[in-house]
C-alpha cells in the first residue's frame, strides 16, 4: 500500500483556506493508498470543511507526521504532497524547509511520488529558498500565479484549487437581486468615498446589499458595512466551515456581483456566478496575480486612486463580464482537471 502524507492546515476561522484544501485532497484520493493528512492545531470546524474520509490517518502533530512519513520512506511507501495556498518564507517555513527537503529527497530516491501544487508566496521577492527544497524534488509543481514561479524558476502555473469547487454554470440562476460585499476586519475600514461609490453602484442596478462574514475575524466588519451601506449581514462565529460555506455560497449564487479584498471570497463569488470585484480600499497585488494565474482578467481595483465616476464606471463595466464568467470558470476547471490528472499519474506510478 502506498501511504500519502499531505498537509491542508490552514486559518482556523477562513473557509477559503478549508475550501482550496478540499479540493486538493480529492485529487489525491488514489487507489491502494492511505492518506495521513497532517491538519495541525485548527479547529474541529476547520477539519469539517475539508470533508475527510473516515479512513484517513488524521495528525495534529507536525512532528508524529514526520516521523512517520520517514519511516513509510524508509520502506520505499511513502509519497508527499505539500501543502497548497499562501505560503510565507519565515522562521517556520525554513524550519519545515530544512526538515522536510531532505525526507521529501528520501521520498523520490526510493520510488514515492512528490506533490507541490496551488502555492502562492506572499511576498514573490523574498528569497524563497525554504520553499523551493520542497519544491525542487517534486515532479508535479503547480504554482498559482506567475510572481511566484518566477521566484523559484520552477513548474509551472495552474488556476487556485479554489475555483474548482461550487456550482456549474449551466445550474447557476438568472435571478440576482443581490450586491454581496465582504470586506477584511485587519484592515483601515473603507472611506466615505468607496461607501458613497458602492451605495450608488448597488441602487442604479436595483441591488440590496447582504454584507457577508466569510472569515470569522471580519464579523465586526461585516456590522459596520451593513450599517453604512443601509444593507443586511450574513455572520458568522467560525462554528461549521460547512454550514457557513453553504449559507456563503447560496448568497453568492443570488447576487449580481461580489465586492471583497478577501480574494477566496471573489474566487467564491464567481464559482457561483456572481461577478468578482475587488474593489478595494488599499493596494492588493494578490487578487491580480491569482486570477491571472487562472488565465482571468484581475479584477481588482484600489478605489484611491482614482475618483468617483471613475470608479463607478469601472464598475459598471466589470459587471458586464457577467456574459463570459460562465466559460471563464468552466475553464478555469478544465485547467485544474487536467493537473488531478497529473496529480493522480504522479501519486499512483508509485502504488505498490
Amino acid at each position: 500500500m502506498r501511504h500519502i502524507f499531505v498537509a491542508v492546515h490552514g486559518q482556523g476561522d477562513n473557509i477559503g483556506d478549508s475550501v482550496l484544501r478540499r479540493a486538493m485532497l480529492g485529487a489525491i484520493q488514489i487507489p491502494n493508498s492511505q492518506r495521513h493528512v497532517l491538519v495541525g492545531g485548527v479547529p474541529s470546524s476547520y477539519i469539517e470543511g475539508l470533508a475527510l474520509s473516515s479512513v484517513d490517518h488524521v495528525y495534529t502533530s507536525r512532528a508524529t507526521w514526520e516521523r512517520n512519513l520517514l519511516r513509510y520512506a524508509l520502506t520505499g511507501s511513502a509519497s508527499y504532497v505539500s501543502n497548497a495556498g499562501e505560503m510565507q518564507v519565515n522562521r517556520r517555513r525554513k524550519r519545515i524547509g530544512l526538515v522536510e527537503g531532505p525526507l521529501a529527497r528520501l521520498v523520490r530516491a526510493t520510488g514515492g511520488g512528490l506533490v507541490h501544487t496551488g502555492v502562492g508566496l506572499r511576498d514573490p521577492e523574498s528569497h524563497a529558498w525554504p520553499v523551493k527544497l520542497v519544491a525542487s524534488q517534486a515532479r508535479v509543481v503547480a504554482w498559482r500565479d506567475e510572481p511566484s514561479r518566477l521566484s523559484t524558476q520552477m513548474g509551472t502555473v495552474y488556476p487556485d484549487w479554489a475555483f474548482s469547487e461550487g456550482s456549474l454554470p449551466e445550474e447557476w440562476g438568472a435571478q440576482r437581486g443581490t450586491l454581496a460585499v465582504s470586506m477584511r476586519g485587519d484592515q483601515p475600514p473603507p472611506t466615505g468615498e468607496w461607501i458613497s461609490v458602492v451605495r450608488e453602484f448597488a441602487s442604479r442596478h436595483h441591488l440590496s446589499i447582504v454584507a457577508v462574514t466569510q472569515v470569522a475575524r471580519d464579523e465586526a466588519r461585516s456590522n459596520e458595512l451593513a450599517t453604512m451601506l443601509d444593507g443586511t449581514v450574513e455572520p458568522w462565529d467560525g462554528t461549521s466551515h460547512r454550514y457557513q460555506e453553504k449559507r456563503v455560497r447560496w448568497i453568492y449564487g443570488r447576487s449580481a456581483a461580489v465586492i471583497s479584498d478577501r480574494m477566496h471570497a471573489l474566487i467564491m463569488g464567481a464559482t457561483e456566478g456572481a461577478v468578482p470585484l475587488g474593489f478595494t480600499v488599499g493596494k492588493s497585488r494578490k487578487i491580480g496575480r491569482t486570477f491571472e494565474g487562472a488565465g482571468l482578467s484581475d479584477p481588482s481595483r484600489a478605489s484611491s486612486d482614482f475618483g468617483v465616476e471613475s470608479n463607478l464606471t469601472w464598475l459598471d463595466h466589470r459587471l458586464e463580464s457577467a456574459t463570459t464568467l460562465g466559460s471563464d470558470v468552466a475553464g478555469t476547471r478544465e485547467r485544474i482537471a487536467q493537473l488531478e490528472s497529473l496529480i493522480r499519474l504522479e501519486l499512483s506510478g508509485g502504488a505498490k
